[in-house]
């Protein structure tokens, strides 16, 4: 996330940076509920702006599921490694044409003084058969690579930050390709356009 925000002008802290601050539990319904949830624990203890985040992957065959669920995905005991194998064996036999998936990631921000806001940023994309890449997580080894370009350069996360909200309305595309030429087409718009 520092990454994301280098060069903003403000000096970024991170949860380290103040140890006795814990997150709440996350919840099982809402990306938006998590990240505001653990952004306004964060802003109540420190009294700074906070800025959080949730994350995860959404498999069409599987219901979209995991989803909110992906860092426990398979059960509390896995680790990432364990957690693609989980994905990988529930995903075996669905044929390719079924395996539509996306990364879906939102940002929430809050004040001391109670303003918020939430964005959210989407990669579309196919489930893999087979991890990719040297990173474990869902969202890194098991998106084809149309998906897998995005999550390089920012994924979700990075999209959330970048985009105001009416970059991110309008109808999905499965296929990958046209998703980066949907994307290709948003940033002509936004040349000019200043992100919130």
């Amino acid at each position: 996330m520092a990454a994301l925000l280098a060069g903003v002008g403000v000096r970024i802290l991170d949860l380290a940076d103040f140890p006795g601050v814990t997150l709440p539990p996350e919840g099982e319904t809402s990306y938006a509920d998590n990240a505001l949830g653990k952004a306004r624990a964060v802003g109540r203890a420190t009294g700074f702006l906070s800025l959080a985040d949730d994350s995860g992957i959404e498999v069409d065959a599987l219901g979209g599921r995991p989803g909110v669920l992906s860092a426990r995905f398979g059960g509390e005991g896995l680790d990432d490694a364990g957690r693609n194998v989980e994905m990988l064996r529930v995903l075996d036999g669905v044929p390719p044409e079924r395996r539509t998936a996306r990364y879906r990631a939102l940002i929430a921000l809050s004040e001391p003084g109670g303003r918020e806001a939430v964005t959210e940023g989407v990669v579309e994309g196919y489930s893999s058969r087979r991890p990719r890449g040297r990173r474990l997580r869902l969202r890194s080894t098991l998106l084809l690579p149309a998906a897998r370009r995005h999550l390089r350069r920012g994924s979700g996360r990075g999209q959330a930050r970048r985009e105001p909200p009416c970059a991110r309305d309008g109808p999905r595309a499965a296929h990958p390709r046209r998703v980066a030429a949907a994307r290709r087409r948003q940033r002509r718009a936004q040349q000019g356009s200043v992100s919130v």
